[in-house]
C-alpha cells in the first residue's frame, strides 16, 4: 500500500519551494563539500546515488531561494537534488579520476522531465558522468551497485522519498552497512506519527522499520536526545542491522513550529559522523535542527565561552580517566559519545590544551611541530579522575 497522498508524478507535488524543503538542500550540498574532498584525494571514482531523483525542478509559489549552482548551468528555475549532486561533482573532479552520478526514478513522467532539466554530459569536465534510471529505489539501488563496480567504492547515497512505505528496511540496511556507503535519508516522520494508529497504513509503517513488533517496541523505546521518539526508535533501528552511526537533523515548517520530517545521516565512519555533526550543527537555525519557530532550538552563542569549557571538561574526565590515547582518537570517540552536544574538534582541542597549561594532563607531541599545537597522533595521557 502507498501513502495515503498523491502519486509522484503529479504535477501539483512539484509546485512550490518552501524553507524545508531548501533545509534538506542545504544539508546535502554542505556535506557533499567535504565528502568529496577528502574521498576524491584518496580514491580514483566516486559514486553519488540520488534514490528518489525526481524532476530536478519545482514550479509555482517560492517561499526560499534554491541552492546556487556555481558550476553548471540548467534549465530549471528552482532545480534539485540531482542538480546539487552534479554541480559538486563538477567541482571536485579535479580530485579524482571519475565521479559518477546516478539517479533513479520509479515514474517515466518524473525521469523525462528530469531529463530536459539536465545539463549534456558534453559540458561536463572529463571524468563527470550520470546516467538516470528508471525504477524503484528498493528494486533498482542494489543492482546498480553491483552493476557499477560494486561494494569497494566510496559511495554516498541520497535517499528523499514522498512518505514512508518505500524505505525499505532491508534495502537501506543492506546498502549502509557497508564500509564507504553512507546515506541520507528523509524520514517522514510527521507522517508516522499521523498514520501510525491508522489499521491500513500498518504494513506500509512496517517496511521502514523492518520488524512486525515496531508498536510493542517504540511503546518502550526512550526518545534520548531527539524530540520524536519514532525518529529515535527508527536511528536504532538502523544501527542493529545497518551503520553503526546516525544523526538526525530536525526540519519544521518555515512559518511554524511544525515538524515536518527528519534527515537522517548513517555511516560506518566516525570522520563521516564527525563532518556531519558539524553540518548538521553549523546550517540551522537551531542546534541540529531547521526549526526557526522552536526557540528551545535556536542557537544561542551568548555566553558559550563562559561554560563550554567546563561541559567539555566534564565529558573529557568522564570518557578518558586513567586512559593514553592520541587526540585523533579523542575527538571520534567523544563525538561518538556525545553525539548531540554542539561541542567541535576545536573547543575539545582549546579544553585539552587549557588542561595541559593546568596542569591536569601531560601531551606528547608527534604530530605537532611545536608546543602550541595539538593535532593527529599527539598523544594525550589522563590521569585518574575521582
Amino acid at each position: 500500500m502507498e501513502d495515503p497522498v498523491k502519486p509522484d508524478d503529479s504535477d501539483t507535488k512539484w509546485k512550490g519551494y518552501h524553507g524545508h524543503t531548501r533545509a534538506k538542500h542545504n544539508l546535502l550540498d554542505y556535506y557533499l563539500n567535504p565528502w568529496m574532498k577528502i574521498l576524491g584525494s584518496n580514491s580514483s571514482k566516486l559514486r553519488v546515488f540520488d534514490c528518489f531523483a525526481g524532476r530536478g525542478d519545482y514550479l509555482g509559489e517560492q517561499t526560499a531561494d534554491p541552492v546556487e549552482l556555481e558550476h553548471i548551468d540548467t534549465s530549471s528555475v528552482v532545480p534539485g537534488s540531482p542538480q546539487i549532486i552534479l554541480n559538486n561533482a563538477c567541482e571536485f573532479i579535479h580530485l579524482t579520476d571519475k565521479i559518477e552520478c546516478v539517479f533513479i526514478e520509479k515514474e517515466e513522467k518524473n525521469a523525462r522531465i528530469l531529463s530536459e532539466n539536465l545539463p549534456d554530459e558534453s559540458k561536463f569536465p572529463d571524468g563527470v558522468s550520470y546516467d538516470i534510471v528508471v525504477g524503484k529505489f528498493q528494486d533498482k539501488t542494489i543492482p546498480e551497485i553491483e552493476q557499477r563496480g560494486g561494494w569497494d567504492i566510496p559511495t554516498f547515497l541520497f535517499i528523499d522519498p514522498f512518505g514512508y512505505s518505500q524505505l525499505d528496511y532491508d534495502v537501506v540496511t543492506t546498502i549502509s552497512q557497508s564500509d564507504g556507503f553512507e546515506v541520507l535519508i528523509n524520514l517522514m516522520a510527521s507522517q508516522v506519527v499521523r498514520w501510525q494508529d491508522v489499521d491500513k497504513q500498518q504494513d506500509a509503517l512496517q517496511r521502514p522499520f523492518g520488524t512486525s513488533a515496531w508498536r510493542e517496541e517504540l511503546e518502550t523505546h526512550q526518545a534520548g536526545p531527539l524530540d520524536d521518539k519514532e525518529v529515535s526508535y527508527y536511528c536504532r533501528r538502523l544501527e542493529e542491522n545497518g551503520p553503526k552511526h546516525t544523526i538526525a537533523y530536525l526540519v519544521t515548517r518555515e512559518d511554524s513550529d511544525a515538524m515536518v520530517y527528519y534527515m537522517i545521516f548513517g555511516t560506518n565512519n566516525p570522520k563521516g559522523l564527525e563532518v556531519m555533526r558539524d553540518a548538521m550543527n553549523e546550517i540551522g537555525p537551531g542546534e541540529f535542527a531547521y526549526a526557526p519557530n522552536r526557540p528551545g532550538r535556536h542557537q544561542d552563542q551568548a555566553g558559550l565561552d563562559s561554560w563550554s569549557e567546563n561541559e567539555v571538561r566534564q565529558k573529557l574526565k568522564e570518557l578518558f580517566s586513567g586512559r593514553e590515547l592520541s587526540f585523533e582518537s579523542i575527538v571520534s570517540e567523544y563525538v561518538q559519545e556525545a553525539t548531540y552536544s554542539t561541542h567541535r574538534r576545536k573547543d575539545i582541542r582549546r579544553e585539552l590544551k587549557d588542561m595541559e597549561d593546568e596542569g591536569i594532563i601531560g601531551i606528547e607531541r608527534i604530530t605537532s611541530q611545536t608546543p602550541a599545537g595539538l593535532s593527529g597522533d599527539d598523544v594525550v595521557n589522563f590521569p585518574q579522575f575521582e
